[in-house]
């Protein structure tokens, strides 16, 4: 690990088991529930950002892998973000008195952000790729051939270490042929840099969106059940191998012959 480290500054708000019954249960789920999911959608966002690396004078095979493992974080990525959606708009938090003092109001406040979101052209493929070509795949059927971009690779890159096999093939046929087959109406000629960009803003938008929400809701839930608590601030200087930074740092495309022993 390297010997340089960097400044971290996190705001810990303490909450103890014995806190617990001051907390309302429908509360106490509804902010366990979103921290579940930022604890993942943070994670992956954090993978994908690493996958962007600079790849234009690698071969187009290494190319080709880059993509396949850009795309595979953004689906992820994008697909948990669609699962907290549903956690906001089906209104999942507060359908039941007793519990929650005013946590179905808090949660419809949010509604206007997530009418806003819903409405954004990223929406949709968003919820095509959650459905379809990550947490749900459908391979029941595969896309007429017509489907595939033009000057599609289809090879099948093997070799002879565990996890570092990629097949073109099938990113193409099962992600791409599948997203021309449901948008060719709404992004003819293959117009990948647009829908691109429409599902990458509705995820960044979506990504603010969710870290702003837990901000709203652990303050307006937690403060108030626990009024003589407040956060502090506490400084940790960890390696700089653990902290990105966007000057190289980036998800390993290959496994060398030692990791893939392990």
């Amino acid at each position: 690990m390297s010997e340089d480290r960097g400044l971290l500054k996190l705001s810990k708000f303490p909450i103890h088991a014995s806190d617990l019954p001051r907390i309302p249960k429908r509360d106490l789920a509804a902010v366990a529930a979103i921290g579940f999911s930022l604890n993942q959608v943070n994670v992956l966002a954090r993978a994908y950002l690493s996958a962007q690396y600079d790849y234009e004078s690698c071969s187009t095979e290494i190319r080709t892998a880059a993509f396949i493992q850009t795309m595979t974080m953004l689906r992820l990525f994008s697909s948990s973000l669609y699962e907290m959606r549903e956690l906001f708009k089906d209104g999942k938090f507060g359908k039941r008195k007793g519990d929650g003092k005013g946590l179905a109001g808090l949660v419809s406040d949010l509604k206007p952000d997530l009418d806003r979101l819903d409405g954004m052209p990223g929406y949709k493929i968003a919820e095509f790729v959650r459905n379809k070509c990550s947490f749900h795949t459908d391979f029941t059927q595969v896309p007429e051939p017509s489907f595939l971009p033009p000057g599609s690779d289809l090879s099948l890159m093997l070799h002879e270490s565990v996890g570092n096999t990629f097949l073109p093939l099938g990113e193409n046929f099962c992600f791409h042929a599948r997203l021309w087959e449901r948008f060719d109406s709404d992004y003819p000629d293959f117009d990948w840099p647009r829908l691109f960009g429409d599902w990458r803003g509705w995820t960044r938008a979506m990504y603010d969106f969710a870290n702003t929400s837990l901000a709203f809701l652990s303050e307006e839930i937690l403060l108030n059940a626990l009024p003589d608590r407040n956060a502090t601030e506490e400084l940790f200087w960890p390696s700089l191998d653990l902290m990105m930074d966007g000057s190289g740092s980036h998800l390993p495309l290959f496994m060398s012959a030692k990791m893939t022993k392990k």
